[in-house]
């Protein structure tokens, strides 16, 4: 059993009520305890997208990640974020947060989106609990907001 503080009891108690697990009160302090506290780390990933953005010469474009998945039901806060350890070139790992965990597990679909100002890069890794696949990136130039909008599938 973890012990945790009000605050944070108040704040999962939504999921736990889903599960039908009520937290129940600690005899010893003003604590309750209960097992359904989520976790933070790497989330599966089914597929990846990769686009850079040409703005314009002497200016360094960005890229734009896209990845879609399915990750254990009652996952959330999904995040792209570059890889500051990874060498030679460029790596995005998937995050989110997970929990609490229901049994039996199920898994619920995602996508999530960022962008990432940088040099260009041919290939990107995305990094995922379940793999790390490198992906080919596709290069599109600026020439108005909206034709952006439209080439990212964003308008």
């Amino acid at each position: 059993m973890t012990l945790v503080t009000d605050a944070v009891v108040a704040d999962l108690l939504p999921w736990a009520r889903q599960l039908g697990r009520e937290p129940k009160a600690s005899r010893a302090s003003n604590h309750r305890e209960e097992t359904f506290i989520p976790f933070y780390g790497p989330e599966p990933f089914d597929s990846a997208e990769a686009t850079y953005v040409w703005t314009g010469v002497g200016s360094p474009g960005f890229f734009r990640i896209t990845v879609k998945g399915h990750a254990r039901k009652f996952s959330s806060g999904f995040k792209i974020v570059r890889d500051p350890h990874w060498v030679g070139g460029l790596a995005f790992d998937v995050t989110g947060w997970t929990g609490p965990l229901a049994e039996p597990p199920a898994t619920t679909p995602y996508t999530v989106s960022d962008t990432f100002h940088g040099s260009f890069h041919p290939e990107v890794v995305v990094i995922g609990s379940n793999k790390r696949e490198v992906v080919r990136v596709k290069e599109i130039p600026f020439t108005s907001e909206e034709e952006v909008h439209k080439a990212l599938g964003s308008a």
